[in-house]
């Protein structure tokens, strides 16, 4: 194996079952945050679109990423990231001096998820 590199393998989630042989040591982190394909968007007649893809798009409103934590190796050598939880993300609903939607992540408040930590001042 080159050096700086090392085998990891993903158990659960999106990434269930995907190996990586040469993974870079420098990205081993305790947890790491994946997009799950999920996101939606605001359509044209105002119902909200689920959309499935490798990126979620510039008019997104709500996505999903999935963590894995860091694990011990398997007896195969690869270090086991393990799913840990879903995560949503919700769009900030401000409107940008400039008529647009603000693009930051929402916080949670109480459980509501409606503005930005700009915007909730």
């Amino acid at each position: 194996m080159a050096k700086g590199k090392t085998k990891v393998k993903f158990v659960g989630g999106v990434w269930d079952g995907e190996t990586f042989d040469e993974f870079v040591t420098r990205m081993m982190y305790d947890s790491i945050e994946v997009f799950s394909g999920i996101w939606a968007k605001k359509m044209p007649d105002g119902n909200i679109g689920l959309m499935r893809s490798e990126r979620y798009g510039k008019d997104w409103i709500y996505y999903q990423n999935h963590r894995y934590q860091r694990y011990g190796k398997d007896d195969h050598g690869y270090f086991i990231y393990q799913f840990d939880e879903e995560i949503e993300n919700h769009r900030c609903e401000a409107t940008t001096q400039l008529g647009k939607q603000c693009k930051n992540l929402a916080t949670d408040l109480d459980g509501e998820f409606s503005l930005c930590s700009v915007h909730k001042k």
